[in-house]
């Protein structure tokens, strides 16, 4: 696997875009695993071996990058933060609603309040009757 397919494992974990990467590698893998361990090929049967060495050497190849350019797998520096911004009162009619984001993720919270008596009521043989938080 690392004769066959070390550059274009450095090249494929170059691509700073998560999705666009992460597709990139899914395609490297089905083709190393075609090329060595496909029908009539030197490793045939044995793909969980090539999948697995092909898993190692995307390891190696991303910690290496990391110590010897400084560069994190999306591109970032060792020192550098994703950009950080949130939102309050995003949606009306609740009482608390925030958007949070870091990067590619995203979070929603929703906080909505009510009398006690209306809390969820459950419905099983544990001793507890009703929520309060969901």
């Amino acid at each position: 696997v690392k004769e066959y397919a070390s550059e274009k494992i450095v090249d494929v974990y170059s691509i700073a875009g998560k999705q666009e990467r992460e597709i990139a590698s899914e395609n490297l893998q089905k083709e190393i695993i075609e090329a060595l361990a496909g029908e009539g090929k030197e490793f045939e049967g044995r793909e969980s071996e090539v999948n697995a060495a092909f898993n190692g050497l995307t390891k190696h190849t991303v910690r290496q990058r990391i110590l010897t350019e400084q560069l994190r797998i999306d591109g970032r520096g060792l020192t550098d933060i994703r950009q950080l911004t949130a939102e309050v009162e995003v949606l009306p009619r609740v009482h608390g609603s925030a958007i949070f984001e870091r990067g590619e993720t995203q979070i929603m919270g929703v906080t909505t309040l009510n009398m006690l008596k209306l809390e969820q009521q459950l419905d099983s043989l544990h001793p507890v009757k009703a929520k309060r938080y969901i």
